[in-house]
């Protein structure tokens, strides 16, 4: 996920970040650890206040911790996009346009297809986010394909 502050306040991510899983609770394995990490002093002041807050609403310690990025790894490639991997036939439809690993991960296409699948795009939402990107999609909730938008008559005679 790329974050652009001038589309969302970091604090709103914070709030995101923080509803998205138990801060209370850690994990056995150190790959699957709950960490945040944050670019800069700001973020790391605002990371750490949120923190606080969220301790004072749970009532107890949150183990999530709070760190400065040094390096970026993308996850391993099963790892990505994991609702979509469950679709075979819109899977198919996605590779047919992002063939290689690659293309396919960094795809915004899949990324919107993938939030939908998770329940987190509306189908509505979803169209019109990939008629933005020149694609259409075909079928209902569970959609049944992916392609490239025919262009129509109108835009073919400007």
């Amino acid at each position: 996920m790329d974050f652009d502050p001038a589309r969302i306040p970091y604090g709103r991510l914070l709030d995101e970040f923080w509803s998205a899983h138990d801060p209370s609770a850690g994990e056995s394995c150190s790959q699957y650890r709950p960490i945040l990490f944050v670019q800069d002093d700001e973020q790391e002041r605002l990371a750490r206040e949120s923190r606080g807050r969220v301790e004072e609403r749970l009532g107890t310690a949150v183990v999530t911790e709070i760190r400065r990025l040094d390096r970026f790894w993308n996850a391993e490639d099963y790892h990505q996009k994991h609702a979509l991997r469950g679709a075979r036939g819109v899977i198919a439809s996605l590779r047919a346009l992002y063939p290689d690993e690659a293309s396919f991960r960094e795809s915004t296409a899949a990324a919107k297809v993938n939030a939908h699948l998770a329940g987190d795009l509306s189908l509505e939402d979803l169209r019109r986010e990939l008629a933005a990107l020149g694609l259409r999609v075909e079928g209902g909730p569970r959609l049944t394909g992916i392609a490239r938008a025919e262009p129509s008559p109108a835009a073919s005679t400007r």
